[in-house]
């Protein structure tokens, strides 16, 4: 006799129709996985996108603040002058 592990340690060969009924959950287990992968990429993509949006944003309202002082310097140094 054989001992079969992969099949739940059985003592005899398994037959066709225990190997397709595992074979069909293991089907099942991977494409669940699959989907909750999928699921969990388009999760993380979604969320990498909107840190660049809102880097993009940060980044946008800094120069926006950078050219208010450039100019207020300017119009300082233009009334000294």
């Amino acid at each position: 006799m054989t001992d079969w592990p992969y099949f739940g340690g059985m003592s005899e060969a398994p037959d066709n129709h225990q190997v397709a009924r595992q074979l069909a959950v293991l089907e099942e287990r991977m494409n669940t996985m699959q989907a909750d992968l999928s699921a969990t990429l388009e999760r993380f993509r979604a969320d990498m996108a909107k840190r660049e949006t809102e880097g993009a944003r940060r980044e946008t309202r800094m120069l926006l603040a950078m050219a208010a002082m450039i100019g207020l310097a300017v119009t300082i140094i233009g009334f000294l002058v």
